[in-house]
């Protein structure tokens, strides 16, 4: 991860904080996204099955 990045796959997952990957959205209840811990609104990400867009 170079910081840099707008797309982000399963590939780009931490391994040590757990395996589950990005899950589908519409097989969860709800998603916050944080970035360097402020909590980012709908409108600037988009979630899929393994891909997140910001």
């Amino acid at each position: 991860m170079d910081g840099k990045s707008r797309i982000y796959t399963n590939e780009d997952e931490l391994t040590e904080y757990g395996q589950c990957g990005i899950l589908n959205p519409s097989e969860v209840s709800y998603y916050n996204l944080f970035v360097n811990g402020v909590l980012q609104p709908e409108i600037l990400y988009d979630v899929k099955e393994g891909y997140l867009i910001l």
